[in-house]
């Protein structure tokens, strides 16, 4: 992403893979407060204490 920060995301639900979703954008990458982000997200969409096990469990990257 260095060289070329352009990327694009799609996103299709296994039942029906023709209705899909596209995102297409410029991508940056953060190395400050990185560690802050995966936890709040974790928990809002988790809960509290899983979302705190769940990360412990996983590797994560940041991508804006």
């Amino acid at each position: 992403m260095a060289r070329d920060p352009l990327v694009s995301i799609t996103i299709a639900p296994k039942t029906r893979p023709s209705a899909y979703t596209r995102y297409r954008g410029t991508a940056t990458v953060h190395y400050k407060d990185v560690d802050k982000y995966p936890l709040a997200i974790a928990q809002r969409y988790m809960g509290g204490e899983p979302g705190e096990n769940g990360l412990r469990s996983k590797g994560r990257t940041l991508l804006r």
